[in-house]
């Protein structure tokens, strides 16, 4: 391969890559759109977390019209049923939103969310997380995406 094919190459990929970036902010911003909740302007800092555990993914953020709540989103039903059964938390609060960003959600106090993440962490019994969360499920490939999309972007700083 010459040096002018590999910079055809290099910059084929570059090209590639602004295009999927694009697609994939149009759909961010369609969803943010479709959505349902408020969302923050975009220059208003929210807190926020994302907790990846064994039972399950989950986005934490301040219930917008209570700071004192915590509202609770999940991809998959199950994980939040699993995180109710281990934590004592009623899985009957578990709501359905199959037009939301996330398509399953609940509120609960500050209290218990510091709690269940603080027990999370507690109940750590792996010494690798890809490993214990492996089920052959789609939740499972998700969980194997975002850690390789989060190492890809690792390498590139």
């Amino acid at each position: 391969m010459t040096a002018r094919d590999a910079l055809h190459v290099i910059l084929g990929a570059v090209v590639a890559t602004c295009l999927v970036c694009w697609r994939l902010h149009g759909k961010v911003e369609d969803e943010r759109a479709a959505c349902p909740f408020p969302h923050p302007a975009r220059t208003e800092r929210t807190p926020a977390m994302w907790l990846f555990c064994k039972s399950g993914f989950f986005s934490a953020v301040r219930h917008w019209d209570d700071p004192g709540t915590i509202h609770l989103r999940a991809r998959f039903r199950g994980d939040l049923e699993r995180l109710c059964a281990a934590h004592g938390l009623d899985a009957r609060a578990i709501a359905e939103t199959p037009g939301g960003d996330y398509r399953f959600r609940m509120d609960l106090p500050q209290a218990d969310w510091a709690r269940v993440a603080a027990e999370e962490a507690q109940a750590i019994d792996y010494a690798n997380f890809k490993a214990a969360v492996h089920d052959g499920t789609a939740r499972d490939d998700a969980y194997l995406a975002a850690w390789a999309a989060l190492r890809h972007a690792q390498g590139s700083r």
